[in-house]
């Protein structure tokens, strides 16, 4: 088990990026929720970066620059060299990381990294095995904001439940994650390891986590007369939370998430190139949830019943966003 813990923390170690010394800084606790044993551990998140223009103006563009989030494994890891194999050990990971902008119009934004964490072991005379500390370095791309009313703009960590769900999952299926931090790797054996954190302390002999409220890694004023810059393009970011479709009757229901910008458009289900469900349009505001009803069409009903399932594509258009499409065993 131990063993097994240690590819989890190398996951955990890919996220980390150098920022600039004029960023601003902050260590932040998180509690992560480890699939592999289900309960939560204590693990520290370095953020930083910078905010520009600074003063800010109200209604300017802002641009988040150098952001990143480092992570010092503890030392004991390195003493279960015995789990990786001698010389340099690659574990490709996923990230998914929630920012909150206060006094913001996007509010929160998330971002989706790709990344590699590496250690190497060392086979010793003596028999045992030593592994190089895991301290990894990964930049967040920059984040284009718009700033709101006179105050101040803050930038940190977004609070638990802020991701979108993520498809890592058995098949590709969506998972919901718990918290703003999410990580998915593999140990150098193929077993799939995931991490959701979010900012808080392990409680209750680490089966529960007790949110804390994260701390703002940069703050910029927000002053009226302040030199103004062209706001961003608000381009919706919407999501998928079902990860299964089922029929009651002739009925579908589709859940959906809408941040950054108001969401509309369309909803489809095909069975190939044919559709099994009237198009259904929706509206929603940035930061709502809704959930769509589809019709099943009479012939599509009929054929499912006979089959008890069919593989389907549902596809959602977000007008100036991406297209969600992503296929399905209905049942």
């Amino acid at each position: 088990m131990r063993r097994t813990l240690v590819s989890i923390l190398a996951a955990v170690g890919a996220l980390v990026a150098a920022a600039p010394a004029s960023a601003g800084t902050i260590t932040q606790p998180n509690a992560c929720f480890w699939s592999i044993h289900s309960r939560w551990e204590q693990q520290n998140i370095d953020w930083a970066g910078t905010a520009t223009p600074n003063p800010l103006a109200p209604g300017s563009g802002a641009t988040l620059t150098g952001t990143s989030a480092h992570v010092r494994l503890p030392d004991w890891v390195t003493t279960y060299g015995d789990f990786f194999n001698a010389g340099v050990n690659e574990l490709p990971t996923k990230v998914w990381i929630a920012l909150t902008g206060e006094n913001t119009v996007q509010g929160v934004q998330v971002v989706a990294l790709d990344t590699v964490a590496r250690t190497t072991v060392t086979d010793n005379p003596d028999g045992t095995r030593s592994m190089t500390p895991i301290e990894v370095t990964v930049p967040l791309p920059d984040t284009a904001w718009t700033a709101g009313v006179v105050g101040a703009a803050a930038f940190r960590q977004a609070g638990p439940g802020t991701l979108p769900p993520v498809p890592v999952g058995r098949d590709g299926a969506n998972v919901t994650p718990k918290g703003s931090v999410f990580i998915a790797t593999a140990t150098p054996g193929g077993v799939p390891i995931q991490l959701d954190c979010q900012p808080g302390q392990p409680v209750n002999d680490r089966l529960a986590v007790a949110p804390v409220g994260a701390g703002n890694f940069e703050s910029v004023p927000v002053q009226a007369g302040a030199v103004a810059i062209p706001a961003p393009k608000a381009v919706p970011a919407l999501s998928l939370r079902t990860t299964a479709l089922k029929a009651k009757g002739r009925q579908i229901k589709v859940a959906l998430s809408c941040t950054a910008a108001d969401c509309h458009g369309a909803l489809t289900l095909k069975a190939g190139s044919k559709s099994v469900a009237a198009k259904k349009s929706y509206s929603m505001k940035s930061g709502a949830r809704q959930t769509v009803t589809l019709t099943l069409t009479k012939s599509a009903q009929k054929a499912l019943k006979q089959k008890q399932s069919r593989k389907v594509t549902l596809r959602i258009t977000a007008t100036g966003g991406k297209t969600i499409t992503k296929q399905f065993t209905l049942r």
